[in-house]
Order: C-alpha cells, then sequence, then structure tokens
C-alpha cells in the first residue's frame, strides 16, 4: 500500500491516506513530507484571490480540511507547536461546522506552549458544547484562578463524557466503563492523548486541582446520576 501511494503523488487524496498510515504507525516525519506536499497540490488547484465559500456540505471538499487537521496533528508530535496552532487556526478559519475540534484545541496547544494569558483569551471565545470545549475552558479558568468558572466547566465536561475521571484522576472512583460505554473516550483517544494530556500536565497544580474535584464523592455521585438518567440539557 506503501509503495503504490508513493508512486502516484498527483493523487491528492492517496497522499492524505498515505500521510495518515505514516502518522499511525508513527514515522511523522514522513507523514509531514506526504502531507506537505499534498496540501501545496491542493492550493494549487485554488484560483489566485479567490475570496469566495467553499461548499463544505460536498464530501468531496473535505479532504482538504482533512490535510490541515492531519498537519495539525504532526506538528503537535513532533513538537512544532507553533505549526500546530497555525494549521488549528487555519482549520477554524475554513469552516466553524467542519474543523475538526480546532477552536478548543487552540487553547490546548497554548497552554502546552506555556502561553497561559493567551489560551484563556481564546478559551473564553470557545462557546460551549460537547465534546473537549468544556473541558478546554475548564483548564484554562484555572490558570486565570476562576475556581467557580473551573469547577462548572469542569463537571460539564465530566458529564458529557464521565469515563474522563478515569483520564484526569486514573485512581478515582469514578463510574465503571461498563455502566456508561467506552466509545466516548474511544471517540476522543487520539485529542486526549495528543491536545488534552499535553496541557494537563503542562499547567502546574491544574493535575492536582482535578484529581481533588473528582475525589469528591457527591460530584461523583452527580455525575453518575446526569449520565445514566438523562442529559444535561
Amino acid at each position: 500500500i506503501f509503495a503504490i501511494l508513493e508512486q502516484n503523488p498527483e493523487l491528492i487524496e492517496a497522499g492524505l491516506w498515505l500521510g495518515e498510515l505514516y502518522y499511525a504507525e508513527g514515522s511523522y516525519t514522513n507523514a509531514l513530507r506526504v502531507v506537505n506536499s499534498s496540501i501545496k497540490q491542493a492550493n494549487d488547484l485554488i484560483p489566485k484571490g479567490f475570496h469566495g465559500e467553499i461548499n463544505w456540505r460536498c464530501i468531496g471538499n473535505r479532504f482538504y480540511t482533512r490535510l490541515y487537521n492531519l498537519r495539525m496533528r504532526i506538528c503537535r508530535c513532533l513538537g512544532r507547536l507553533d505549526h500546530s496552532l497555525r494549521d488549528a487556526r487555519k482549520l477554524k478559519r475554513l469552516s466553524v461546522n467542519v474543523d475538526f475540534g480546532a477552536a478548543e484545541k487552540i487553547p490546548l496547544i497554548l497552554l502546552q506552549m506555556g502561553d497561559f494569558e493567551r489560551a484563556a483569551r481564546s478559551a473564553s471565545a470557545v462557546k460551549n458544547g460537547v465534546g473537549l470545549k468544556n473541558l478546554a475552558r475548564a483548564f484554562c479558568s484555572f490558570v486565570k484562578n476562576d475556581q467557580l468558572g473551573f469547577q462548572l466547566a469542569l463537571f460539564s465536561a465530566l458529564c458529557e463524557m464521565p469515563p474522563l475521571c478515569k483520564v484526569i484522576a486514573p485512581r478515582s472512583r469514578m463510574i465503571l466503563l461498563s455502566e456508561v460505554g467506552a466509545m466516548e473516550v474511544e471517540n476522543y483517544r487520539q485529542d486526549l492523548s495528543d491536545f488534552v494530556w499535553p496541557a494537563y500536565t503542562a499547567v502546574p497544580g491544574l493535575a492536582q486541582a482535578c484529581r481533588k474535584f473528582v475525589a469528591n464523592d457527591l460530584i461523583v455521585e452527580a455525575i453518575r446520576d446526569v449520565w445514566i438518567n438523562g442529559a444535561m440539557y
């Protein structure tokens, strides 16, 4: 498969597949080489001076955002956080509906970079929603010393995805995966390893604050009740 795809560099979508294969096996330098080439080819297809909108409802156009999403991840794994941040912002500009969660990844990348002030400002622009948005807001509220905001956002994030407790506090007494299903964390596993965990460990005192929060039995039972008995909203 690798050989066939390498022999057809003019096939842009093949470049996406090849980049994903290299990324999956941890060959990030090769993945970046292939993806950079595919992005250049894709950009060459866009007329110079074009400022119109791209129809993202056309599935065939979405390989373009997938390329930027993949490069954002590759650069993060290579430690090129400034490049990863640039691609996250590019995704957000391209489409708010097909941005692969770039909005919440921007503050998480900034936290990894140690730029806590810009991370907090960026998180304040993230709209409420499911996924990792509330988790990003929680981390940045902690940075701003907004304890109430931190607790409310963290509670919301954990109600949306209770198994996150096992990620941020592995030894906590929390809901069994058999009760809620493992799919919620599985759906975000790559984001958790690439963006959440590095940010979580980059902020002094954040890990301890999260562990203390989920050590509260009342919090655990409230999250269990919300998840099992109905949605939050």
